[in-house]
């Protein structure tokens, strides 16, 4: 009893914390992908959106620091993914393009 009182919520995060990762759309497929735009900070703490030239808006996720790119033009690299049923672009790399979005 004691033994399943104490298993019980750690195995309860472990599959929370599973569960918020971002998940590849079609497994490595898709790595290799590259996007250019204007980096800008979201809404939530650690949310980067990319907008390309088109006026497209990705969010971003990625273990890198974006923070230092923000408002400039950068290409990312990696791939499609999904995190809570939401389409993101999850970051390997970043390439510095231009330090104005303009």
């Amino acid at each position: 009893m004691i033994l399943r009182n104490l298993l019980a919520p750690a195995i309860l995060c472990a599959g929370l914390a599973f569960a918020q990762e971002a998940k590849p759309l079609d497994g490595d497929a898709n790595k290799g992908n590259a996007m250019t735009g204007c980096l800008t900070k979201g809404s939530a703490a650690g949310e980067y959106i990319l907008t390309t030239s088109d006026g497209k808006q990705t969010p971003l996720t990625s273990t890198e620091d974006l923070s230092k790119h923000i408002d400039h033009k950068v290409k990312v690299n990696g791939s499609p993914a999904k995190q809570q049923e939401k389409a993101i672009f999850r970051v390997d790399s970043v390439e510095h393009v231009a330090s104005s979005c303009k």
